[in-house]
């Protein structure tokens, strides 16, 4: 729903600016002024009244610049001013957790939803071990931003309803948002939980250097986000690219969303695990291949090379489709991923059509714990501080 531009709108919005530029970085008051554009004595009024609300401090003396005289004082923003409910719901498993304004996680439980028969009586647990174990030991209830949710997705985030995802019976066509407003009286946000991780590197990780970045997690499946001009790219209503539905067999078995030899269909941690299996039954974690490959074991070596080469696929096409030249990879690739990177540049960088423009490069996530925990956080903080725009 779009706001009527008008003077109380304009003080919210020049507010929303502030607090998302000071996300990225601490910031002096004429470094605002220059970043945003407002002048002097409106980042002075603005300031003043985030630190009289305790959502900004002046940090301590900032020596970076190196100038003659008193450097100025840097802006902050106070962590511990709000707090965020965070619902993680994977396919496998459930996580709930509280996280503040610096993506520091503050509690995190696991919730066990195999024995659950209908998402209302999901919700309904959920919602109790929110009560006990968070709610119940804050006193300040405004202090709480609000709830954000993450599921695999497509979700719509509009209308608070999860798709029709496949391997995610329980949950199909789901008003999430609805069933947890019965509970909560708080700002409830829904995000596909690869579009929420892709936020927090934004907000927490590789944004915080970088503007211009491409997010591919490795899980069940495989999660995508395109950040551009420190921006999430989102599509018709609000949704954003499903990198695991392109096809890479138009002979392959049909996938459930309909096409045919999805990326989906061949990788991810449970495809792994059941081609293992095959051969070695005892094995039960991405961790236990990576250390038999590290240990010389040459079927292991040949493992991780296997779906190196299987997910470079997927890389090259986001790489052609977008053509930004910086990776961040999450997911369970990250554990000891010295073989699995290597085997995966060795894929990409001889095999993206503008490889004589530029060079690709591939990093690994520095957001290790609780990823999707923080990733919840992020999409509460990002709705908050960017429905003006």
């Amino acid at each position: 729903m779009p706001y009527t531009r008008n003077s109380p709108y304009i003080k919210v919005y020049n507010k929303y600016l502030v607090i998302r530029s000071l996300f990225q970085k601490n910031y002096s008051r004429a470094e605002l002024s220059r970043l945003t554009g407002l002048t002097r004595a409106s980042i002075t009024n603005i300031v003043d009244v985030l630190i009289a609300d305790g959502m900004v401090k002046e940090s301590e003396f900032d020596f970076k610049n190196n100038v003659v005289g008193r450097n100025p004082k840097t802006l902050e923003i106070v962590s511990q001013r709000f707090k965020i409910l965070c619902v993680d719901i994977g396919r496998t498993n459930c996580s709930i957790g509280l996280v503040n304004l610096g993506s520091k996680v503050l509690y995190s439980k696991k919730i066990n939803l195999n024995e659950i028969a209908c998402p209302e009586k999901a919700v309904k647990l959920i919602c109790k071990e929110i009560k006990t174990n968070i709610l119940a030991d804050i006193k300040d209830k405004n202090s709480i931003l609000g709830l954000g949710i993450t599921t695999p997705g497509p979700v719509n985030t509009k209308d608070g309803i999860i798709d029709d995802i496949p391997d995610f019976q329980l949950w199909r066509n789901f008003n999430i948002v609805d069933e947890f407003k019965k509970y909560f009286d708080y700002e409830i946000k829904l995000e596909r939980d690869a579009t929420a991780v892709s936020l927090a590197e934004l907000y927490f990780g590789f944004g915080t250097e970088n503007s211009d970045f491409l997010c591919i997690m490795s899980y069940v499946g495989i999660g995508f986000g395109i950040i551009r001009d420190r921006k999430l790219y989102r599509g018709k209503y609000g949704l954003t690219p499903e990198l695991g539905h392109i096809s890479i067999d138009f002979n392959g078995p049909e996938c459930e969303c309909g096409n045919k030899g999805c990326l989906y269909q061949y990788y991810g941690i449970n495809k792994i695990l059941t081609k293992v299996n095959k051969d070695f039954p005892e094995i039960n974690t991405w961790e236990e291949i990576v250390d038999r490959a590290y240990n010389g074991e040459k079927y292991f070596v040949n493992i991780i090379s296997y779906y190196a080469k299987i997910l470079s696929v997927a890389v090259v096409s986001a790489i052609n489709m977008t053509a930004l030249d910086k990776i961040v990879l999450s997911g369970f690739v990250v554990y000891k991923p010295e073989l699995f990177l290597n085997e995966l540049k060795k894929n990409v960088h001889n095999s993206y059509i503008l490889k004589n423009f530029y060079k690709v490069n591939i990093y690994t996530t520095k957001m290790i714990e609780n990823q999707n925990l923080i990733g919840a956080a992020t999409s509460v903080i990002d709705y908050s501080f960017t429905k003006y725009r």
